[in-house]
């Protein structure tokens, strides 16, 4: 597991949805230092934040693991 690559795959997909680490940080009921320590590979959400991560980012969890998107027929 890279927790860089990771850290980058969450930030990607937050600013994709248009939001700032504070908006995620009370969406989750963290901190916004925790969101940025997140995506700066410093630190990883713990399991049950990365399931719920992976529900409002519409991934599957194993693409938040590997820190990428699969193709649409990974299970295939």
């Amino acid at each position: 597991m890279n927790q860089q690559k990771i850290g980058e795959f969450l930030k990607y997909l937050r600013k994709n949805k248009g939001l700032t680490q504070e908006q995620l940080a009370e969406h989750f009921c963290v901190s916004s230092r925790t969101v940025s320590r997140w995506e700066n590979g410093n630190n990883m959400p713990d399991i049950n934040i990365l399931i719920e991560l992976a529900d409002f980012y519409e991934v599957d969890i194993r693409e938040l693991i590997d820190g990428e998107r699969k193709s649409e027929n990974m299970d295939k």
